[in-house]
């Protein structure tokens, strides 16, 4: 081989190299963003009043952050929290850092009402960076409350007698209750415990069916299904109520969430941060709806949708681009050394 063939590889291989930085330019990894909870260690007193963090980080600058807690209104009540407003079961988080930040907490205040354990689900967690490009727009996270006897608070050493009353309501002997939460399809998070009563599961757009099965701990308890068993794309509810014959009840609360077509479990929330409707009116159509058969959803709109389309073909895109290059230098290559033989 001439050095002038080695010069011209070398030439070529070069321009291969700077093209092929070039269009793998942009396929750094996307930023992601995820949800923490930090709840009191141990268990919380009934009667007292607790605090819970969430905290929101992402890879990349946060704009806005949107979300929904839910928790059980029977064993913990919400009294207030920064960037969150709500109550009967559901907080609606909206909120932004003061400053271009990585991270934002939310506080979020409640009070203990009957000892046992509360499940605490985020739900339809979405962070947006300042112009508005979605992070994510399926963040979860999930955690349990402990609420223990009441405190004593008397100086001689003498039980509060409203906490003597409370420690007395606390069933213990298994009455409406059920030992066993069954379903076709999708798991239960947590994984079901007798003293747990909400759950979360995720189940995929082609499951539009789903029945939950319980059985109760005692023979002489009675069950009670409500909520469509027909489920509707994104957030769907169904609850089993379980009464004991003196009248002691529980409601165990499962909610569902349907993939949407398309793979995404959160439709309802994949809106610009600034979209008019206020995410307490999102939850509560939503919940509205659940006894039906079937319900209108939101179509994503079709910025979002050209950035998806673009997403999923670029990288073929680029891979095709940079092979056509490829062959081409090869080819000239090839050609100019055999031009310069026939020269020869």
């Amino acid at each position: 081989m001439t050095i002038k063939s080695t010069r011209g590889i070398s030439l070529a291989a070069a321009v291969l190299m700077m093209i092929t930085a070039l269009f793998l330019a942009p396929l750094h990894a996307s930023a992601e963003a995820h949800g923490n909870f930090y709840i009191p260690e141990g268990a919380v007193p009934a009667g007292s009043e607790f605090e819970i963090s969430v905290e929101f980080t992402a890879d990349d600058t946060i704009g806005t952050v949107q979300a929904a807690m839910t928790y059980s209104e029977d064993s913990i009540e919400f009294i207030s929290g920064d960037s969150a407003s709500g109550g009967g079961g559901i907080v609606n988080i909206k909120g932004f850092p003061d400053s271009a930040a990585q991270s934002l907490t939310v506080s979020l205040r409640f009070k203990a009402l009957t000892e046992g354990s509360s499940q605490i689900n985020l739900t339809n967690g979405s962070v947006f960076t300042p112009d508005g490009t979605a992070l994510s727009t399926a963040i979860t996270a999930y955690a349990t409350i402990t609420v223990g006897p009441a405190a004593a608070n008397d100086s001689n050493g003498e039980s509060d007698s409203s906490a003597a009353d409370t420690t007395e309501s606390v069933d213990t002997s298994g009455k409406a209750l059920l030992k066993s939460l069954t379903l076709e399809t999708g798991e239960l998070r947590p994984e079901f415990s007798p003293g747990i009563y909400d759950y979360t599961v995720t189940v995929p757009h082609e499951v539009d069916l789903l029945e939950l099965e319980g059985v109760t701990m005692s023979e002489n308890d009675s069950i009670w299904y409500e909520g469509a068993k027909y489920l509707a794309d994104g957030v769907n509810q169904q609850t089993i109520t379980v009464t004991a014959p003196d009248g002691t009840q529980n409601v165990y609360t499962v909610t569902i969430y349907r993939e949407t077509a398309d793979g995404d479990n959160n439709a309802d929330y994949t809106d610009d941060p600034d979209d008019s409707q206020d995410p307490q009116e999102q939850i509560t159509s939503q919940q509205a709806s659940s006894s039906t058969a079937s319900r209108a959803t939101k179509p994503p709109s079709d910025e979002t949708g050209v950035q998806e389309l673009r997403d999923k073909i670029m990288p073929a895109m680029y891979v095709a681009m940079i092979v056509i290059v490829l062959a081409v230098i090869i080819l000239i290559v090839w050609i100019r050394s055999k031009s310069k033989n026939k020269l020869k």
